[in-house]
């Protein structure tokens, strides 16, 4: 009962002491990045209004296995910073690319994150239903 752990056990070395402290750095900034706020309004429709800003859009499954088709707008040097964390995320050449995508059907608008890497998207869905051409 003599070590620091009370267990026998000697304190974890530097080095894997310093792992551990980057997988909980790593783990609370995605445990922040998950977090959802939903807002009411839809916020990117159509043309950023925004001086700077362009669309961006982004297809990736829900919590619930449900496609998702979010469109923002944000400015072109805060790309890599979300890309890093949403792999999918795509420049637009559209003013409403999940329209144009076959994601017609508008669902809500949430915030991603939070503080200074946050950002607010529209959230799309397929339509209900889907006609199949033969």
């Amino acid at each position: 009962f003599g070590s620091r752990c009370g267990f026998g056990s000697s304190p974890p070395p530097p080095r894997a002491l310093l792992a551990m402290k980057a997988f909980i750095a790593c783990a609370l900034a995605a445990a922040a990045l998950a977090s959802v706020v939903a807002a009411e309004q839809p916020c990117c429709q159509e043309k950023c209004s925004k001086a700077g800003e362009q669309k961006y859009w982004s297809i990736a499954e829900s919590l619930f296995d449900k496609p998702h088709c979010g469109e923002c707008c944000m400015n072109p040097s805060e790309y890599s910073l979300y890309h890093f964390f949403e792999k999918n995320l795509t420049k637009s050449m559209e003013d409403n690319p999940c329209e144009v995508l076959g994601y017609p059907k508008y669902d809500s608008t949430v915030t991603h994150g939070f503080g200074l890497v946050s950002i607010t998207l529209d959230l799309y869905n397929l339509p209900d239903e889907v006609a199949i051409l033969v």
